[in-house]
């Protein structure tokens, strides 16, 4: 796991706000630093525009290959771990080439309001734009097909200054 600057990570969920509403392209590319000005994003391009252009963390192209990154790299979350910004969400998916990894999501964070964990994905059909979508609709609309959640990076932690300790 990479420990990052608190800011590296506050702009990195800012980015993932920013970008709310973006049209979906399946296979789009976008080039480095033109996540805000792209026509469109696909779920695995919103993940490595992410982790690229804010966190310097390069990940490969494609949901099935950011899976396997990251079982190579290891922060798989268990079923007790609870889900933080920017923790990855992968899900499996069956069609003509076989069962591999065809979607990828990223935890935005615990929301109030909302009343729990929201994701950030770039879906397709009927939705065809980057979506927040709660966490626990996420599990019940495709449930068996959670491949697996992952921590590749967490903010360092905030200290107290020593002026506001108590003795």
């Amino acid at each position: 796991m990479i420990t990052i600057p608190f800011s590296m990570f506050r702009t990195a969920l800012q980015l993932l706000a920013d970008i709310w509403g973006k049209d979906y392209l399946l296979g789009v590319e976008v080039e480095e630093g033109d996540t805000l000005t792209a026509p469109a994003l696909d779920c695995s391009e919103t993940v490595e525009r992410v982790f690229r252009d804010k966190l310097k963390v390069m990940l490969p192209d494609g949901a099935d290959a950011q899976y396997r990154f990251c079982k190579k790299v290891g922060g798989e979350l268990t079923s007790t771990d609870k889900p933080q910004p920017l923790d990855l969400v992968f899900l499996w998916d069956r069609d003509k080439i076989g069962q591999h990894i065809g979607h990828v999501a990223i935890v935005f964070g615990d929301v109030v309001p909302v009343g729990g964990i929201l994701l950030v994905e770039a879906r397709g059909k009927p939705w065809n734009h980057v979506m927040f979508t709660p966490l626990d609709k996420f599990k019940r609309q495709f449930g068996a097909r959670v491949a697996g959640m992952f921590r590749l990076v967490e903010p360092e932690s905030l200290r107290e200054p020593e002026k506001f300790r108590t003795k």
